[in-house]
């Protein structure tokens, strides 16, 4: 499978200083990819990196076609039409000029008018039809092209938003939050446009069952993605199969550096005594000097090679269970920023 995006080495922080991401290697291809992670872990500063809202500070993105892109924030401003956001009006007015006749009209006192009209229509004859049939099957048949943005309603706001990147349909498309303020007609006709999209999609959110139908999860998490097969479902299968093997390593490890350490005492008090009986036997004068003194420095070298030893297989033993401790993550805690009260001290609300 060829890779649509591609991430290489991709290091991110935010003026203050304040890592967001770094070295981060990703590759994404045709498919439907949900990306997941506990808050705060970069996932929808990597989409923004990816559609070149930010710029790395090392390394580098590749896309191998156009990427549409839909911010959890979305500014339309307020003069704005539904036409605007749809990125048709343009369209729109060739069109209508051409059906007026007005081009013909122009064309002796501007001959190139005619040619200029076509040419911003292109292909696009259809293009309030095929506009009108996304906003009805985003559930926002009462919107009107020509309606102005001021008058919508988040959710309609996020429903225009979508309508506008299906009907220009990019070859990647990137969303971040889609459900966030729609009700629940409008997120299961979202999960309709979604399970029929055929190119390469990349999507940011907690609504299960719109992961539900993704074909990979990317997790994104210490900084690293780690790519699984199939929906949420069979990654939660996976990892919760992953944290139990984790866990029996923990208990493993841990048993294992209690081992080393009762070995490590046990050397230490056989050495202890082996000193204490060397040192009897020297007192007693019963061997030669030059042979006490050679046993005595062969015990001191068999005594720091045994330590050296323990002490090792203590420390790779500590080591392992460390490694094993990391591999158990628990993402169980749930971390949500708030905003300061405003309401002064001492106030009953």
């Amino acid at each position: 499978m060829t890779a649509a995006i591609v991430c290489s080495d991709l290091s991110f922080s935010w003026p203050d200083g304040a890592r967001v991401l770094s070295g981060l290697t990703l590759s994404i291809g045709v498919g439907r990819t949900g990306l997941i992670g506990v808050n705060g872990s970069g996932k929808s500063t990597l989409l923004k990196l990816i559609a070149g809202e930010l710029r790395p500070a090392s390394g580098a993105v590749r896309t191998s076609t156009d990427v549409g892109y839909l911010p959890q924030a979305i500014n339309l401003g307020t003069r704005r039409t539904v036409s605007d956001l749809l990125g048709i009006t343009a369209a729109r007015d060739a069109l209508h000029a051409i059906e007026a006749g007005e081009t013909v009209v122009n064309a002796f006192a501007a001959g190139e008018t005619v040619v200029d009209a076509f040419a911003t229509v292109g292909d696009d004859w259809d293009v309030e039809e095929r506009a009108r049939a996304w906003l009805d099957r985003l559930g926002l048949a009462g919107l009107g092209l020509d309606d102005r943005v001021e008058r919508l309603s988040g959710g309609e706001t996020i429903g225009a938003a979508l309508a506008a990147l299906f009907l220009r349909r990019p070859g990647i498309l990137l969303l971040d939050e889609p459900t966030n303020n729609l009700d629940l007609d409008a997120r299961r006709r979202l999960y309709d446009a979604v399970a029929t999209w055929t190119g390469v999609m990349v999507i940011v959110s907690h609504d299960r069952e719109l992961l539900g139908l993704v074909d990979q999860i990317a997790d994104l998490s210490g900084g690293e993605v780690r790519m699984y097969g199939g929906n949420l479902r069979g990654y939660s299968r996976l990892v919760a199969a992953e944290l139990q093997a984790a866990q029996r390593a923990v208990t493993s490890a841990g048993a294992e550096v209690r081992r080393q350490r009762r070995d490590l005492v046990d050397a230490q008090v056989k050495q202890a005594t082996r000193d204490r009986q060397g040192r009897k036997v020297a007192a007693s004068g019963s061997l030669p000097r030059a042979v006490t003194d050679a046993r005595k420095k062969h015990a001191q070298e068999s005594a720091g090679r045994s330590r050296e030893l323990h002490t090792d297989r203590l420390a790779a033993a500590r080591g392992r269970l460390e490694e094993a401790k990391q591999a158990a993550r628990d993402d169980a805690e749930i971390r949500v920023e708030l905003p300061s009260t405003a309401v002064p001290a001492g106030r009953t609300v």
